[in-house]
């Protein structure tokens, strides 16, 4: 049973940290302050947990205070790279619109007011989007830079570039809108992340208390609100949707099928180990400047990433 990825993750929260940046200023046609970029951070945080529930923020980062906190110290470092050029009164529309965004909209990185343009040529060093000129900055998920690149259309390949504003890069490395409920799904078009892909249709999972059944093309419960099947015991197929059981560091986390059917998920924390039916702990997640591989768990602290064998968030001050 699988509810989120580390990988989700990011496309949660690219648009906004990759987007919005610049020096600290004063008045509103100056340049943004470090007060309006917390002001965006924390919309975008309120944003995704009005969205999609206080579990789908759980799921990534622990809670609300600390994505804010976290996503905002990502944003302001976001600022200190050349070719950013960003005024106050922008950031302040990129946060109003963030505030009134669909939800799909801030997963696909599709908010038009924070598409901020900077003066970078393509092929130019870059850690994001708002210091190139084409608006797209490319950074390997292992490294701490990247360049500066027109971003890749619907259908186009994004191994190795940003997606057109709108689009998510699928499990297929092809830029795809998210498909609605009643569209047609597959690794090539993933549905929007409230809903499940079930029998090759997007559809909505079921809700707390719905009966379930443990089967193929059975409709699941909704893990993005924190649901699983609960049945009576393992060898039966029928149950309840039920909240999944919290579990914090160092305690077991997974699937445990006796004495009683049970899921737990770690808050705050990364299960590591779970494999099947064999339970898994929950380990904190690692700390700025802490020595990581990213093939390994425990993963970074959001949003911060194992760039060159450390944890850290973007810096674009080392990017030459």
């Amino acid at each position: 049973m699988k509810v989120t990825s580390s990988a989700l993750a990011t496309v949660v929260v690219s648009g906004i940290v990759l987007a919005c940046g610049s020096s600290s200023g004063g008045a509103a046609d100056g340049p943004v302050t470090a007060q309006t970029l917390e002001a965006v951070a924390s919309s975008f945080c309120d944003r995704i947990a009005s969205c999609y529930g206080d579990f789908f923020v759980k799921a990534f980062i622990g809670d609300t205070v600390t994505c804010k906190s976290r996503l905002a110290l990502e944003i302001k470092a976001s600022v200190k790279g050349p070719g950013v050029q960003i005024k106050d009164a922008e950031g302040a529309a990129c946060k109003s619109a963030v505030d009134a965004a669909a939800c799909n909209t801030l997963l696909a990185d599709g908010v038009n007011e924070c598409d901020f343009r900077g003066t970078l040529a393509d092929g130019a060093a870059c850690a994001n989007d708002s210091q190139c000129t084409s608006g797209g900055c490319y950074v390997d998920a292992k490294t701490s830079c990247g360049k500066c690149g027109p971003r890749a259309a619907e259908g186009a390949d994004c191994t190795s570039s940003k997606c057109a504003r709108g689009l998510t890069c699928s499990a297929a490395q092809k830029c795809t809108k998210f498909v609605a409920e009643g569209g047609t799904c597959d690794a090539k078009a993933p549905c929007e992340v409230s809903l499940a892909c079930i029998a090759g249709k997007c559809g909505k999972g079921l809700t707390a208390g719905a009966p379930c059944k443990n089967a193929m093309n059975e409709i699941p419960c909704s893990s993005s609100a924190g649901l699983y099947c609960k049945p009576p015991s393992a060898t039966v197929a029928d149950g309840t949707c039920t909240t999944f059981t919290v579990a914090t560091t160092n305690q077991l986390c997974g699937i445990t099928l006796q004495p009683a059917v049970d899921f737990a998920f770690c808050e705050g924390s990364q299960c590591v180990g779970a494999m099947g039916t064999t339970k898994g702990k929950c380990q904190a997640f690692l700390a700025d400047g802490v020595a990581c591989d990213a093939a390994r768990p425990p993963d970074c602290q959001f949003p911060a990433k194992c760039r060159n064998g450390k944890c850290a968030v973007l810096d674009p001050t080392v990017c030459k």
